[in-house]
């Protein structure tokens, strides 16, 4: 008989990954997980870019299972993130029974963490929260009497997203701890969804996936992406890649120190060059916050086309992305380009 190994399931992911070289998995509960984002993050920081993959679970006549690429027939379907370690040989990661339309694990499900480590490191030490500067202290007491815990601290890192010392910054358990000590402090009502709204249309829009791509709703703030595959792939077909734009930019910045000649004979090269026709050819994205059209704020996102002009025979614009958020804050613009 096959020996079958036995992990044991936890309710909380580790802290930190083991630092000696192996390969380490930890099997969490996914009825303790209100939201994969959780469980990607750890207190080992400096994790590069993420990448996701959407796989499926496909029966096999004997009863198995086969991991393959998500399509309508699979009964079972996941999320995979990877990641690098920026300064550590360490990898990560992570399965979950999650989609882009859905960040709660599902219903008796696990999530598997997996950390290779390649070469041994030293673990960093859990350091305690230093005590709040004199004027974060002030703006931390002035935001609570407008905000609950979380919500000043969205709005403080907000702030101080730009670069200020985020060692300074206050830890939400500090900022409850505040808030108990103000006197003066009247509960903060939650503002719920207005009684008009149709909360199971929503939820339709939601689970049928067509229009509402993804989605992201706590007790703090609420997230729509919006966008259709026409829309979408229009949009991709009609602007530069991201590795164009960047080569384009670092040619510029390469000409900053040169002479007017220099630019010159470098201009006459470069307009005969394949990225400089592809970007004559390329249309133009446009974003925008739009206000007051209902409780929440809602981001377009416009492009051009070259391909389809308009009665002025100029490119037309069409409607890209949206996205529907409760606050304006830098996480809400990174969970849309993200998503």
């Amino acid at each position: 008989m096959e020996r079958v190994t036995q992990f044991p399931v936890h309710s909380k992911p580790p802290i930190f990954p083991p630092n000696t070289p192996g390969t380490y998995l930890f099997v969490v509960s996914g009825n303790t997980i209100a939201n994969i984002h959780d469980v990607y993050s750890d207190g080992l920081k400096n994790w590069g870019q993420q990448r996701y993959y959407d796989v499926g679970m496909e029966k096999l006549a004997n009863g198995n299972y086969l991991a393959a690429t998500r399509s309508k027939k699979n009964e079972f379907t996941g999320r995979i993130m990877q990641v690098n370690h920026e300064l550590m040989d360490v990898s990560k990661k992570i399965l979950s029974a999650t989609s882009t339309n859905c960040k709660k694990p599902g219903n008796q499900t696990y999530v598997a963490i997996i950390y290779i480590v390649r070469k041994a490191f030293d673990l960093p030490s859990i350091p305690n929260p230093p005590r709040l500067k004199a004027s974060t202290s002030a703006l931390a007491e002035n935001l609570l009497h407008k905000y609950t815990a979380q919500g000043a601290l969205d709005v403080i890192m907000q702030q101080n997203f730009m670069g200020n010392d985020v060692n300074m910054l206050p830890t939400k358990n500090q900022l409850e701890d505040k808030a108990r000590r103000m006197e003066d402090r009247k509960p903060i009502k939650k503002q719920g969804a207005p009684k008009k709204e149709n909360r199971e249309i929503i939820s339709k829009w939601i689970h049928e996936g067509h229009f509402v791509r993804s989605h992201y709703i706590t007790s703090e703030t609420e997230r729509f992406l919006l966008f259709t595959r026409a829309s979408q792939s229009l949009l991709e077909k009609s602007t530069l890649s991201r590795s164009v734009v960047v080569s384009l930019a670092d040619e510029a910045n390469k000409l900053r120190n040169h002479s007017a000649k220099e630019r010159l004979e470098f201009a006459k090269t470069h307009i005969n060059s394949k990225q400089y026709v592809d970007l004559q050819k390329a249309g133009m994205c446009f974003v925008d916050t739009t206000f007051t059209v209902s409780r929440l704020y809602l981001i377009i996102i416009l492009f051009t086309t070259s391909h389809i002009l308009n009665e002025e025979n100029e490119p037309a614009i069409f409607i890209g992305p949206m996205m529907l958020h409760k606050h304006k804050f830098a996480a809400d613009y990174r969970w849309m380009i993200i998503e």
